[in-house]
């Protein structure tokens, strides 16, 4: 309907622009707000009640094998997981939700589970509006996501005409809704851009004073500003995955990036996360301190 099209700018600036939603040569502001980043580690004070202790938990195929060290998850926790590709985080969350059976235990939740999959498939084509009709939903839940994901204008169609980002906002409202003891989100910020993970996260951190969830993602920004704690996997891609229990975002983050052998630093402006040169006066100082992510 309509577009702006600014001059050039260097990398840093025009994502910083793109990021306050105002181009100040052109004098033209597109966004009404800011796109904001926390530099804290810190995350909230959690009920003490227990909603799910799982044991350790193992799965081998022929030419991969994966374990969980056991944890738990509080009421209204959330809890990120991160590693590498093709280590067992998906595998992991199919298995609290039933999908997939370990082998080293007769494990059920015993919960009831809200599960959002990492690939999305069509079992039956209709309107979005009817899919969410067939439901048990929140109501106040599901007003809120619909708001802040912009589903309304895509209630009238069908949902084998959506587009993946489209797809992937009516799944994650849908999941959201729903009424369950846990939710599991598997890369719900595949096909979104910047902007609607932003409102994903600011609506997940709205909604989970009662709501427990386990989400799976690459983009450890996103990971960053959703969780209470954080799982890490690690191992070798495609061969062995291994699952730390729940630690905090500040040990979590700083094992994963140091398994990569990656820091991030904060922009000045934007506080938004960057990757340090390897071998960077910065990029030795934050690992000689151990701080490959909260570093400011």
């Amino acid at each position: 309907a309509y577009g702006v099209v600014s001059h050039l700018r260097n990398a840093r600036n025009g994502i910083n622009e793109y990021l306050t939603g105002y181009l100040k040569t052109e004098n033209i502001r597109f966004r009404e707000f800011e796109i904001k980043f926390n530099k804290s580690a810190e995350s909230r004070e959690l009920s003490e009640e227990i909603i799910l202790e799982y044991p350790k938990l193992t799965k081998r195929f022929p030419n991969f094998s994966m374990e969980v060290e056991p944890g738990k998850i509080h009421k209204g926790e959330i809890i990120g997981i991160i590693g590498k590709n093709a280590i067992g985080k998906s595998l992991f969350v199919k298995m609290i939700a039933g999908i997939i059976k370990p082998d080293n235990i007769d494990y059920e939740a015993g919960l009831k589970v809200s599960y959002k999959p990492q690939y999305i498939q069509i079992e039956q084509d209709m309107p979005v509006s009817e899919f969410f009709n067939t439901l048990d939903k929140d109501e106040f839940v599901f007003n809120e996501a619909v708001r802040r994901m912009n589903i309304e204008v895509l209630m009238n169609r069908m949902l084998s005409e959506l587009s993946g980002g489209e797809l992937q906002r009516v799944a994650i409202v849908g999941a959201l809704a729903q009424k369950a003891d846990l939710y599991l989100f598997d890369e719900p910020s595949a096909f979104l851009d910047i902007e609607q993970r932003m409102h994903f996260a600011h609506l997940v951190r709205n909604v989970s004073d009662e709501r427990s969830m386990f989400i799976v993602d690459h983009d450890i920004v996103l990971i960053d500003l959703v969780s209470d704690h954080l799982v890490v996997f690690d191992g070798e891609s495609s061969v062995h995955g291994h699952a730390y229990p729940p630690v905090s975002k500040r040990e979590g983050m700083n094992t994963f990036l140091k398994n990569l052998g990656i820091t991030m630093r904060r922009d000045k402006d934007t506080l938004r996360p960057k990757i340090n040169k390897p071998n960077s006066v910065l990029d030795r100082k934050q690992k000689e301190t151990g701080e490959y992510y909260y570093s400011f």
